[in-house]
C-alpha cells in the first residue's frame, strides 16, 4: 500500500477537497453543471496523484518531485495556500452578495416599473362589472339629468365609451348625443357649460349640481379623471355636461377593481 502520509501527498488532497468545494458552490449557487463537472474531474485526479505520489516519482524524475516534495514540506506554503482559500471564500461571498442584493433591487424597482410601463401600453381601459354597478347605484341617488359624450376617434376610447354609457344610463341618466371628435385631451375629463343665472348660484350639498355628481360617482368607483372644466356664455340658455373621452394616457396606470 502506497505512504500516504507525505507533504506532496497532502497537497493533492487538499487540492483534491478545495477542487470538489468550489465545484458544489458552483453547482449549488450558480448552477453551472459544467464547471462543476469539470471541477470534480479535477478533484479526482489530483486525489489519485496524492494517493499515488510515492510511486509516481519513479515516472516524474528527483528532479519535479523534489522541489514539489520541498515546497510541501515548508509550513509557509501551507500557510499561504490556506489564505488563498480564505481569500478565495471572501470574495465569493462578497460577490454574491452584491449580485443578491442588485437582484433585489431589480425585483423591487425595476421589474414592476417596466411591468407598469408595459401596462400603461398595451392594457385598454375599462369598467368592471362591479364598477358599472357602483356608478349607476350613485348617480340614482340624485334627480336625472342628461349628457353629451365626446370621444376621440380610437377604438380603445370607444369600447371605454360603451363601458361609461352603459354605467350612466344604470343610474337613469339620459345620454343626448354622442359626438365622435378629432381632437380631445388625453384620459377623462369633465367639461360643465352653464347660464350666467346657474354660475351666479350657490353650490349646494344636498341638491348638487349635475357635473358634481357625475365627477363623484367617478371618484367613488375608482375611475381616475384628469380634468374638469367648462365656461359660460350670455347667450346661453340651458347648462350642457360633456364627459370627454381623449386617447388613454401612457404615464399612469390604473389598478383594475373586481
Amino acid at each position: 500500500m502506497p505512504d500516504t502520509s507525505t507533504p506532496a501527498s497532502l497537497f493533492f488532497y487538499a487540492l483534491a477537497f478545495s477542487f470538489v468545494g468550489v465545484g458544489v458552490k458552483s453547482v449549488m449557487e450558480k448552477k453551472r453543471y459544467w464547471v462543476g463537472l469539470a471541477l470534480g474531474l479535477s478533484a479526482i485526479i489530483f486525489y489519485i496523484i496524492g494517493y499515488y505520489w510515492t510511486r509516481l516519482r519513479d515516472f516524474l524524475g528527483p528532479r519535479l518531485t523534489g522541489s514539489v516534495e520541498n515546497i510541501t514540506a515548508d509550513f509557509r506554503f501551507w500557510l499561504a495556500l490556506i489564505v488563498l482559500i480564505l481569500v478565495y471564500v471572501m470574495v465569493s461571498s462578497v460577490v454574491q452578495t452584491i449580485r443578491d442584493n442588485l437582484m433585489e433591487s431589480i425585483i423591487k424597482q425595476d421589474i414592476p416599473a417596466l411591468n407598469a410601463a408595459i401596462k400603461a401600453y398595451l392594457l385598454p381601459r375599462s369598467l368592471t362589472p362591479s364598477q358599472r354597478t357602483e356608478i349607476g347605484r350613485y348617480l340614482s341617488r340624485f334627480p336625472t339629468h342628461q349628457l353629451t359624450i365626446r370621444v376621440i376617434n380610437d377604438n380603445e376610447a370607444g369600447a371605454f365609451r360603451a363601458d361609461l354609457q352603459n354605467a350612466i344610463e344604470q343610474g337613469g341618466w339620459t345620454i343626448k348625443t354622442i359626438e365622435n371628435v378629432s381632437e380631445a385631451r388625453e384620459g377623462l375629463t369633465i367639461q360643465f357649460d352653464q347660464t350666467q343665472a346657474s354660475i351666479q348660484t350657490r353650490d349646494d350639498p344636498r341638491n348638487p349640481k349635475e357635473d358634481a355628481i357625475l365627477q363623484q360617482a367617478l371618484t367613488q368607483a375608482g375611475v381616475p379623471l384628469d380634468g374638469t372644466g367648462g365656461g359660460s356664455s350670455s347667450t346661453m340658455t340651458e347648462n350642457s355636461l360633456f364627459l370627454v373621452i381623449g386617447r388613454r394616457r401612457r404615464d399612469t396606470i390604473v389598478e383594475r377593481r373586481y
